[in-house]
């Protein structure tokens, strides 16, 4: 049974992301039903360059949210073994909105990594992010809390 909560994302989200300007947070420019999130935009790596417009994911911040609730699962028998933490994942969005390079950056537990990983991969398409009027690679950087309760 997954034991993440929305809480303990967006807790680590807060203490693990940020800018140089401060904390990034969601930009409401809308496209349909995709919205920007800037929330976990690798602003640390020098090869990408800030965005005009962020990439954006179906629903933004809260679908993503809800896509990575629906996919992830803590696995029993790595709960049975007390292995609790965060497993810390970098991506690609490349230019036509797919997913590239699943990086483990942090683990906790083959299992877990995995588990990541596959939840990374079964995202729905992004929309790339731009920078003067064309579609260029992001990386973004994110968290995935595993809390036995």
């Amino acid at each position: 049974m997954l034991r993440i909560s929305y809480l303990q994302l967006i807790l680590v989200l807060f203490t693990s992301c940020g800018s140089s300007s401060g904390f990034i947070g969601l930009n409401k420019q809308e496209t349909a039903d995709y919205i920007e999130v800037k929330t976990f935009f690798n602003a640390t790596d020098p090869q990408f360059e800030e965005p005009d417009q962020y990439p954006m994911y179906p629903g933004g911040l809260s679908g993503l949210l809800d896509d990575i609730a629906t996919r992830l699962r803590y696995p029993e028998e790595v709960q049975a073994l007390g292995i609790e933490g965060t497993v810390l994942a970098s991506y690609m969005i490349d230019t036509d909105g797919s997913i590239k390079d699943v990086i483990i950056l942090q683990s906790i537990s083959p299992d877990l990594d995995a588990e990541v990983q596959r939840a990374i991969a079964g995202l729905k398409a992004w929309r790339p992010a731009m920078k003067n009027g064309e579609a260029i690679r992001t990386g973004l950087i994110q968290p995935f809390n595993f809390s036995i309760d």
